[in-house]
């Protein structure tokens, strides 16, 4: 849990901070001469989830530096933006898998460069610790359990499917394979078990289970209207057939 209590002045100039600090991440996040902001988006999503899952009840005895929370959550991906400026991973590829530990000590490394005179010692070590410790389940670190389940978090729901579609498209791949991933997901629980592994905190397990069902809701839409399955069933309610459609 967050325990924050800056008011006037001091509230004034930690926004600052936050704001030239995402700044800097934003520059790292989309390198020269890339116009994705993908990565940036993510970050930003992130930033909002870690500072909420800190209200979970299961850190009420151990409270989060909120400083290192957001530096922690702006800076997480950045070893795939260093990776990907390097041409070691293709735009459709980003964050494809989970973020390995040597992409998470880049992003250290970069966090510490960027924030050396802007945050203080302790924020700043305490932040790049969240970022390495967050790929490790057996973490007890506040900040690295909310950072770990925030990131997670965007790995399931209607993000991860754009995430899938756009990496489809890269590859050429058909909507309808999109679609076919996604049921195989569905039938063999691949849901139940990345919930329990993936997610710390029970407030993250909660809000995956809700984002899962409105991916299957997503899903069934996307599928009933690439076969025109809707406008066969408002046919139906007329007393109306789809005629036969050709096989294509």
């Amino acid at each position: 849990m967050i325990v924050f209590f800056l008011r006037g002045s001091a509230l004034a100039d930690w926004q600052a901070t936050v704001q030239t600090l995402a700044r800097r991440a934003r520059q790292r996040l989309v390198p020269p001469g890339r116009d994705d902001t993908w990565l940036w988006d993510h970050a930003r999503r992130v930033v909002r989830t870690a500072l909420g899952l800190t209200a979970s009840p299961e850190l009420s005895d151990r409270p989060c530096d909120p400083g290192a929370v957001v530096a922690a959550a702006l800076y997480r991906e950045v070893g795939w933006a260093i990776q990907w400026q390097e041409g070691r991973v293709q735009a459709a590829q980003l964050l494809a898998r989970p973020t390995q530990d040597v992409q998470l000590e880049l992003a250290a490394e970069a966090l510490h460069d960027d924030a050396d005179a802007l945050l203080d010692a302790l924020t700043l070590e305490r932040a790049a610790e969240a970022i390495r410790q967050s790929g490790r389940r057996e973490t007890t670190l506040p900040e690295a359990i909310v950072l770990a389940d925030a990131s997670n978090l965007q790995a399931v729901g209607l993000i991860e499917l754009l995430r899938q579609f756009r990496q489809y498209q890269a590859e050429g791949q058909p909507l309808g394979q999109l679609i076919a991933t996604a049921r195989r997901k569905q039938e063999y629980r691949y849901f139940d078990a990345w919930i329990r592994d993936c997610l710390r905190l029970e407030l993250s397990r909660e809000l995956a289970r809700r984002r899962v069902a409105r991916f299957q809701d997503a899903v069934a839409g996307l599928e009933q209207q690439m076969l025109a399955e809707d406008l066969a069933a408002l046919l139906g309610e007329q007393g109306l057939k789809l005629p036969e459609l050709p096989a294509l």
